[in-house]
């Protein structure tokens, strides 16, 4: 059996994994491959700004799945903000 892969701080050791659903409005079918992985490069960024781990991003035309490893000081909401940044920015 596979070890589980464990967060280890200061005073601390986590184990959160955090499963993300981004949906279109009406669950229209507006997402390409480009999309996704431009999602990704986003993700990417936001991940290495606000110190978590993005296991694994993926999608269909109306929706893009995210799995992340996180710490427990993280605010969901938070990051949702940075990732709305970077997709505006550019």
């Amino acid at each position: 059996m596979k070890q589980p892969n464990y967060r280890r701080g200061r005073h601390s050791v986590t184990g959160l994994y955090t499963h993300l659903v981004f949906v279109t409005k009406y669950r229209r079918k507006v997402f390409t491959s480009e999309h996704i992985e431009y999602m990704r490069e986003v993700c990417h960024g936001v991940a290495k700004k606000m110190n978590f781990k993005l296991i694994q991003l993926n999608g269909e035309s109306d929706h893009i799945h995210c799995l992340i490893a996180a710490i427990l000081i993280l605010r969901f909401p938070d990051i949702k903000t940075l990732a709305q940044q970077g997709l505006n920015n550019s």
